[in-house]
């Protein structure tokens, strides 16, 4: 019995996926409408990431602006990405970037194929849209996990009770 809510405790510990912030953050466009389809997204994605690896900086008109740049050697941008336009975040395992439109302006984020979660709200406005890109997502184990401790636990409970 002891052995079971111990298990569930560890399981549940496992899920957590690291919130996106700024540590994660390549640049931004504003307005966020001016690269506002999948297409104008991933070009202008591509721009940041280009700048970042020292390639030249965008011209004024396209309102691109590189936050810092702490990143080096970026990978490319690969064109697979999900878009979701009912602004609900969500937690993401397997891609190298997402994109998050918050009001009028669009955050690139860098994630190196980790799970993260993507907040309903970035500097103070909230989620539109997102769209991640990257190799092949690879499901939320995180997720089944903590189901499967929360059952376990609950069992354990019933048990002990009935």
């Amino acid at each position: 019995m002891k052995l079971i809510t111990i298990l569930f405790f560890v399981l549940a510990s496992v899920s957590s996926a690291i919130t996106i912030g700024t540590d994660q953050l390549v640049g931004y466009w504003a307005p966020g409408s001016s690269y506002n389809n999948p297409t104008e997204t991933t070009f202008a994605a591509d721009l940041l990431i280009d700048w970042s690896n020292g390639g030249p900086a965008p011209t004024n008109t396209d309102a691109v602006f590189l936050i810092t740049n702490q990143f080096t050697n970026l990978p490319d941008l690969d064109s697979t990405y999900t878009r979701n336009e009912t602004g609900i975040g969500g937690t993401f395992t397997g891609y190298n970037y997402i994109v998050g439109k918050y009001a009028n302006i669009s955050y690139l984020f860098y994630l190196g194929g980790g799970t993260y979660e993507l907040p309903t709200t970035y500097a103070r406005r909230g989620l539109s849209h997102y769209q991640a890109f990257g190799e092949s997502p690879v499901p939320d184990g995180g997720t089944t996990v903590a189901l499967v401790g929360a059952g376990l636990g609950l069992f354990a409970l019933v048990r002990r009770f009935w």
